[in-house]
Parts: structure tokens; C-alpha cells; sequence
């Protein structure tokens, strides 16, 4: 046998195993992979998100490593996470390997899952919060428009035009929950100091 036979051959002992695995502890499989990352292991998925990935180990393919992974993004909101893996020999046994998930990695794993997934949420819901004050100073001072954005902060600019008659210039910056607004705008008080109390005291 070959050596790419021989890793056709593992790939689908391996795929077994991982369905027999996901049956024992109540998840489902994914199709094969194609990114890079994965394309070597199998995927498994459970409830409130959890997945774990299945493969051989580089060094000894009679071993494999069940990793739990977190969801997108995760790093950027919750950088301490720990990982969590574990190995287990393939000799033995889907049943065994199950067991060991559930006593070994589960426990830290779906607890820190469970800490990313708040954590993920959180930051959706500030972000929705920034575009509603966004979306409320852009209607309500004449000549904001949509500047460049980052994960934390709306950035709102205005460059003088004919809606401000070329007066009002710089920027807007809205940071947290829509809460925190920097505002570092030139330009007639009757002007901007109306439309932006306005905007901003609607939202009390």
C-alpha cells in the first residue's frame, strides 16, 4: 500500500471512529473539511455550540486528539481562554475515547464555552447599540456620513458640504454600549449643539 492509500485508509478509520464517538456523547459530524486548519480532522458538533475536533497525532497516528474548539472571534473578546485537548489511543475503542471526553474535556471545555459565547454576545449587543446612536446622529446633524469603522467604535466624519454650507468638519467617535461619544467636530454652535443634544437625550 501506498503512502497516499495508506492515508485514504486512516482518513476513513478515522471518520468511523469519530461517528461512532459523536453517537456515544449526543453530537453530530461534519462533512469532511476543506479548510487547511481542519482538513485533517474530524469535526464534531453539540448543543449551545460546542465542537470538538478529532484527529491523529502528527507523531504517533495510533493516538488521537480530541481538541474542543470556540467559535470565531473568540480570541478577540476572551483572549485567556485555556485550550482544552486530550489524546487517547485509537486502540482503545470508540467507547472508551467517548468516556474520556465526557470525564476529561468536557467539563473545562463547555464551562469556557460557555464564557465565550457571553462574551461574543456582549460585544454584538454594543455593537448593535453604537449603530442605533449612529444611525440617529447621522439623521439628525446635518452632513455626518459613515467614516471608518473598527470592532469598538462607529466613527462618524463630516467634511464640509453643501449641507452644512462647508462649516462643520471632523469626526464622531461612539465606543462601549453607544454610551461614550467623542466628539471632535469645527463648526457653528447653533448648528451642531441643537441637533446633537437632541439626538443624544432621545436615547434616555
Amino acid at each position: 500500500m501506498n503512502h497516499i492509500d495508506e492515508g485514504r485508509r486512516q482518513a476513513a478509520e478515522l471518520r468511523t471512529l469519530a461517528t461512532q464517538v459523536a453517537g456515544l456523547i449526543g453530537y453530530t459530524v461534519d462533512p469532511p473539511a476543506t479548510d487547511g486548519y481542519y482538513r485533517d480532522a474530524v469535526r464534531l458538533h453539540g448543543p449551545d455550540g460546542a465542537a470538538l475536533a478529532i484527529a491523529r497525532q502528527r507523531h504517533n497516528p495510533l493516538r488521537v486528539t480530541v481538541h474542543g474548539t470556540y467559535p470565531q472571534r473568540t480570541s478577540q473578546v476572551a483572549y485567556h481562554l485555556p485550550s482544552h485537548d486530550i489524546t487517547v489511543a485509537i486502540s482503545r475503542g470508540a467507547a472508551v475515547i467517548a468516556r474520556e471526553i465526557q470525564r476529561r474535556l468536557l467539563p473545562g471545555y463547555l464551562t469556557d464555552l460557555t464564557t465565550a459565547v457571553q462574551a461574543l454576545r456582549q460585544r454584538d449587543d454594543a455593537a448593535q447599540a453604537r449603530e442605533k446612536v449612529a444611525a440617529e446622529l447621522v439623521a439628525a446633524v446635518p452632513g455626518l456620513r459613515r467614516g471608518v469603522d473598527s470592532d469598538s467604535r462607529v466613527t462618524l466624519s463630516c467634511y464640509g458640504n453643501a449641507a452644512t454650507h462647508g462649516t462643520v468638519n471632523g469626526t464622531v467617535a461612539i465606543s462601549g454600549h453607544g454610551d461614550t461619544v467623542s466628539v471632535d467636530l469645527t463648526g457653528p454652535a447653533d448648528l451642531l449643539l441643537p441637533a446633537f443634544i437632541a439626538a443624544l437625550t432621545g436615547n434616555d
